[in-house]
């Protein structure tokens, strides 16, 4: 058949038939999603199966040939003929690349947040992480900011955060993720304190600018068993470390604050 056309028909007009300002909104949107792994049974993303090995996580890079075979999939609905691949292939090319240049409107439009475009070209690397963790169930709001450089700097821009399943946590970031932070939210703030041979201790605040300085304080327990302290005890030995005259409710309870807690991984090197 695809013979037939290419030798009787006159195939210019074919192929003028259809610009990529024509193409359908609503494949285009469709297209920029699957870049991202939407509508992908999760089975077909984990090559490996210790990617989703219990309390993991794992790192990747996105190869680009795999997206593209998997977008010209998406898109070979309704090629009966050589000339319809051909076709395809003059045109979709640019589709293919607007999509990849593109897909960070689905995280925003999904958070109902507004697109600029940039004018930025294809990423040349995507990458991401892959956390299986009871964090992930148990830690609403988590956030996760990844950097290009071991020490930090600016945040890559996140493509894609989100759950595969209870325990299951798919972040997809543009360029190559060398650091990540998974950190509490900062409403995630609390009292607390820490532990050191059996004694429960507490490092002391400068009052005035709410810095963590170098004296601690040890913390009395009213009842072990029921982890609960000795408030008026505590804040005895805490307004003593602190240099202080008296302690009121409030400086009390600056004294305790727990920061959230942020957990760094680095490529190539040991958990922080």
């Amino acid at each position: 058949m695809g013979r037939w056309i290419q030798g009787n028909c006159d195939r210019t007009g074919y192929f003028e038939g259809l610009g990529t300002e024509e193409f359908p909104e609503s494949v285009l949107e469709m297209l920029k999603e699957a870049s991202l792994f939407y509508h992908v049974p999760a089975a077909y993303l984990f090559p490996v199966p210790d990617m989703l090995k219990k309390d993991s996580l794992n790192f990747f890079q996105v190869d680009h040939n795999w997206v593209l075979a998997m977008l010209d999939g998406i898109c070979s609905v309704g090629r009966n003929a050589s000339i319809d691949y051909s076709h395809d292939t003059e045109l979709i090319v640019d589709i293919y690349r607007q999509a990849l240049r593109e897909n960070e409107q689905v995280r925003l439009k999904l958070q109902d947040r507004e697109y600029m475009d940039t004018g930025e070209q294809v990423p040349e690397v995507i990458s991401g992480f892959l956390l299986n963790s009871v964090l992930t169930e148990n830690f609403r709001g988590l956030e996760f900011r990844a950097y290009d450089q071991r020490e930090g700097g600016e945040p890559l821009k996140a493509l894609r955060i989100e759950t595969l399943g209870r325990q299951v946590l798919l972040g997809i970031f543009k360029g190559e993720i060398r650091r990540l932070e998974i950190a509490q939210p900062p409403e995630g703030l609390h009292f607390g304190f820490f532990t050191e041979d059996g004694i429960i201790k507490k490092t002391v605040r400068d009052i005035e600018e709410g810095k963590l300085g170098g004296r601690q304080a040890e913390l009395v327990l009213k009842s072990k068993e029921n982890r609960v302290i000795d408030v008026k005890a505590s804040a005895a030995r805490l307004k003593e470390a602190a240099g202080l005259q008296n302690m009121t409710s409030a400086e009390f309870a600056l004294e305790m604050i727990q920061n959230a807690q942020t957990g760094v991984f680095t490529m190539g090197e040991e958990l922080k």
